[in-house]
């Protein structure tokens, strides 16, 4: 007697086993070896990261399983931050020193269902916006003004876009680029939701030359790269590594060093860039500016203005067999993952005549 679905599922997976024994054996065999798969991958992401960060695998391994503690940036397009100020006091944030005028906040450690019904009814109406709080450095570092002209080459799905409007009060004129045409649906969704009223968005392949019109137009760049996503993974969810590989990273790089040639050629004499990863692969940080300032006499770093105080940072000297350059070891900020910052790399670069 079959009571309910569960039962039937359950009656027809133990049918399919006396009826197809090969085939199941097969499909068990085929998850032992994806969990077979999914160690290793682990096992070699910790013990090369262990290189990178100079840390043992163990360490490595306790810092990937913490949960990052995400923070709220408070729009000041839509609302006074000082006006919701003392709320979020007696909600539990915290106030982010180095973030201008009050707009940005560490969440509680623990989210309470006022604390989620705050936030649900603040992002409906635009007024906040949930990021990891090393998300909140290009955008400073990239220092928009009213009047320039600012390219967000992968723009999607705005939060950093919007950040660049509120920083310069919807006074620079921003073209904000994706590559997709339903990610760029998304960016127009949440850009108006969010009161920016200063940007266009554009659907583009930035991988590719420019047209000629396009060439130096822009004083600001912001190259927020697609990457590994390293700074994202945790171990506590194993799952999370199945798309990572030395091979993928490889891959990234040669697309992240066409993403900056091009937007290097977009950009004008005096101009500045920001470029940006939350990953902590090599290969896809210094040795994209390594690559690139070789072939760029034009370019100069400048080091990040300023750097949070409570920040751990870190410097990577050798990567197998390449020398990193002095100038990008001092003039780079490498995060490591810690509790309240995810794993990001930023660097500023400035075009000379």
């Amino acid at each position: 007697h079959i009571t309910n679905y569960t039962d039937a599922a359950l009656q027809i997976r133990r049918a399919a086993f006396f009826l197809c024994p090969h085939d199941t054996i097969a499909i068990m065999g085929k998850r032992t070896s994806l969990e077979q798969k999914r160690t290793q991958k682990w096992q070699q992401f910790l013990l090369r990261t262990g290189q990178i960060l100079q840390r043992s695998e163990e360490a490595v391994a306790t810092a990937m399983s913490q949960p990052l503690q995400q923070s709220l940036r408070i729009n000041s397009l839509v609302v006074d931050p000082s006006s919701i100020t003392p709320q979020l006091q007696q909600l539990g944030y915290t106030e982010v020193g180095w973030m201008p005028h009050q707009t940005g906040w560490l969440r509680p450690t623990v989210i309470t269902e006022e604390v989620r019904q705050f936030e649900d009814l603040q992002a409906v109406s635009g007024a906040c916006y949930v990021q990891n709080a090393s998300s909140w450095l290009p955008p400073l570092f990239l220092q928009p003004k009213p009047g320039e002209r600012v390219l967000d080459m992968c723009a999607a799905p705005g939060g950093k876009t919007s950040h660049l409007a509120a920083l310069s009060d919807n006074a620079a004129h921003i073209t904000a680029n994706d590559n997709s045409r339903h990610r760029l649906f998304k960016l127009t969704q949440n850009l108006r939701r969010l009161g920016v009223t200063n940007t266009e968005c554009t659907l583009r392949d930035m991988t590719k030359p420019p047209r000629e019109e396009m060439i130096e137009q822009y004083d600001a760049i912001l190259l927020d790269a697609p990457c590994s996503g390293e700074g994202l993974l945790q171990t506590t969810q194993p799952k999370s590594i199945d798309t990572w590989s030395v091979a993928h990273i490889r891959r990234l790089a040669h697309t992240q060093k066409l993403l900056l040639s091009t937007a290097w050629s977009q950009l004008r004499v005096g101009g500045r860039l920001v470029y940006s990863t939350c990953t902590m692969a090599p290969e896809e940080n210094e040795l994209v500016l390594h690559h690139f300032l070789r072939k760029h006499s034009d370019a100069t770093l400048i080091a990040p203005p300023f750097v949070p105080p409570e920040l751990q940072t870190h410097s990577l000297s050798t990567w197998n067999t390449i020398t990193i350059a002095p100038t990008i070891l001092g003039h780079t900020l490498r995060i490591p993952p810690q509790p309240r910052y995810e794993a990001f790399f930023v660097a500023v670069l400035q075009k000379s005549s």
